[in-house]
């Protein structure tokens, strides 16, 4: 199917929260937007979704853009959005150094791990 044919497929409003979801807009946001309340947005989302065949929002956004439906400048947002995911593993590295005792650093950075210091 063209993206010609997939656009015809979708009303205006549909249109309109498709590109909002795809810029990162809160679903109260884009319920502000086109004077709706949040579970319309909701049920507008699932609605693109189920007609994009796609398995949540995330997948809505690709499906569209594969589809001919976002521009690019909805893909450079996405991405963006997925290149800030690195930092939570450096939250998760903060914490686990954290949770660690004073002796298992000692033996972390000794290079004992393993081994037993106090023998």
């Amino acid at each position: 199917m063209l993206a010609t044919d997939y656009a015809s497929l979708f009303s205006a409003e549909q249109k309109r929260v498709l590109n909002d979801t795809a810029h990162g807009q809160s679903t109260a946001k884009i319920a502000q937007n086109i004077n709706a309340t949040q579970a319309d947005v909701r049920s507008i989302q699932l609605d693109i979704q189920a007609r994009l065949d796609a398995k949540n929002t995330a997948h809505m956004i690709h499906r569209a853009w594969q589809v001919g439906l976002l521009g690019t400048k909805a893909l450079c947002l996405l991405l963006a959005a997925l290149t800030l995911q690195p930092q939570d593993n450096a939250i998760r590295t903060a914490r686990t150094a954290r949770t660690r005792t004073p002796s298992s650093l000692v033996r972390l950075k000794s290079g004992a791990v393993g081994r037993n210091l106090n023998a």
